[in-house]
């Protein structure tokens, strides 16, 4: 797994945004692995177990979703410039129409965030 902050760890469904759906004090969900890892260990050939207790860093993400790669140039510049803003900004408005005062001056931009938020999860 790549660390935080390389650009490289992608998820198609923000930490946030899972969080959301978590109960109080509730930090993992039991996510179901699709493929599990083959291991051979000490001669020894066995699977992963397919159903595991992970959090919102572990879970719909994958390593260099996000990532351009030309022969052996990597570059990180849409998540890093493009999707992290999106993120931020869809953070905010989600955040902010999850407690809507209709009367609140600040609608409008949160309004233009989750517009756009929205539209690049299409």
């Amino acid at each position: 797994m790549a660390a935080k902050g390389d650009f490289k760890h992608n998820h198609y469904v923000p930490e946030w945004y899972q969080r959301r759906f978590m109960l109080a004090g509730q930090g993992r969900y039991w996510y179901l692995d699709l493929n599990p890892e083959q291991v051979v260990q000490n001669g020894h050939r066995f699977t992963r177990r397919a159903l595991l207790p992970w959090g919102p860093a572990s879970c719909f993400a994958e390593d260099d979703l996000y990532t351009t790669k030309w022969g052996t140039e990597e570059n990180v510049d849409i998540e890093k410039f493009f999707l992290g803003r999106v993120d931020t900004e869809g953070k905010s408005a989600v955040e902010f129409f999850s407690d809507f005062q209709f009367d609140d001056p600040c609608q409008e931009p949160a309004f233009h965030g989750l517009m756009n938020y929205m539209s690049v999860q299409k």
